[in-house]
This record gives structure tokens, C-alpha cells and sequence, in this order.
């Protein structure tokens, strides 16, 4: 009963927090303001969360922690089925993620993915070495920046999107992604 009870709060505090987003900056929100919102106590939030950043690092924590479980289920090939899985895993979290963007946050969710894209990458790479990027053979450091500088731009390209929505389908933007991603394309015959 009191693992609900702890899930059911974390649940109307995470919903206040993206309220309260919606409505005015990270910056000014306060703990008073999400306890009020979610109407629990202020005892309840800190029972459950640190503070305001720790709430925010803990959903963001918990999205990686899906992407991760989500692209081990889904097991991508080469690097074209990983930028889909990306696109089609950050689809599933536009309402979200939008929010996150439009209130300065998206450094923040770049930053987390930044600390487990490298290792996941290069144990993708390592997974399927027949895969080679560019054509060459990279060490585990050369590696660790390929990973960050594709995951970085293909967040900046996303976190644009989510401001923008209109000007390209999310279809597009993912086709143009993959497109113009930094690897080798087999041959085609």
C-alpha cells in the first residue's frame, strides 16, 4: 500500500511540475508551488525528491532508462535503424519533451543523454562490427566523440522540431536525419 501511495505521489508530482512548466519559468517555480499543485505536502515532496532539480534529473533518468530498455528490445542493425529507433522513441514523449524544450531545459536532457549515448554506441558498434563508420576503424576514445556529436545533433535537430512542429513532419526530419548522418550506406547494386 505504501509503495502506491509513494508511485501515486511521484505521479502528481511529476504532472504538477509539467503544469507549472507550462505556465511559468523553471526558475520561478518553488517546491510550495508543486506541493500545492499536486496537493501533497511539502514532507511528501521531500520524502520523494530531493528538490526541484533532483525531481527534473529523476524523469529524466527514468526517459533514459526507457531508451535504453527500448533500443535493447528493439536490437537496431546498423545506424539507420538506430536514428529511427531514436526519432521513434522521442515521439512517444512529444507532450513531455516539448515542455521540457520550451522551458530552457533542453541542455539538460542533452547533458543526461550525453552520459550513456557514448557507451551505448559503442557497445552497438561493438555488437556489429561488420558496421563500419566511414568506412575506418575508430579507437574507444574517437568513438565516445562520434557518439556524442551524432546524439547531440540529432537532439538539436529534434529539440528544433518540438519548437517548430509545422515546418517539417516528424517523418521528414527523421529521413533527413538519416540521410545525412555520418556513416557509410552499404552499396546499393
Amino acid at each position: 500500500m505504501r509503495n502506491r501511495m509513494s508511485k501515486q505521489n511521484k505521479e502528481k508530482i511529476l504532472k504538477s511540475f509539467f503544469k507549472l512548466l507550462e505556465e511559468k519559468p523553471y526558475s520561478e517555480i518553488t517546491i510550495v508551488d508543486i506541493s500545492i499543485d499536486a496537493s501533497v505536502s511539502r514532507k511528501t515532496f521531500y520524502r520523494l525528491f530531493k528538490n526541484k532539480e533532483n525531481l527534473l534529473n529523476t524523469y529524466i533518468d527514468q526517459l533514459l532508462n526507457d531508451w535504453v530498455t527500448y533500443a535493447n528490445k528493439k536490437n537496431p542493425q546498423n545506424y539507420e535503424d538506430l536514428i529511427t529507433l531514436l526519432f521513434e522513441f522521442w515521439k512517444r514523449y512529444v507532450p513531455q519533451l516539448t515542455i521540457l524544450v520550451n522551458a530552457n531545459l533542453s541542455s539538460v536532457i542533452l547533458n543526461k543523454f550525453n552520459s550513456i549515448f557514448p557507451q551505448y554506441f559503442m557497445d552497438f558498434h561493438n555488437q556489429h562490427p561488420s558496421i563500419s563508420y566511414q568506412g575506418n576503424e575508430y579507437d574507444s576514445i574517437q568513438m565516445k566523440y562520434i557518439a556524442l556529436l551524432s546524439v547531440g545533433s540529432l537532439w538539436n535537430a529534434f529539440s528544433t522540431w518540438l519548437i517548430n512542429p509545422t515546418e517539417i513532419s516528424l517523418s521528414n526530419l527523421a529521413a533527413l536525419a538519416k540521410n545525412n548522418f555520418l556513416y557509410t550506406k552499404s552499396p546499393r547494386n
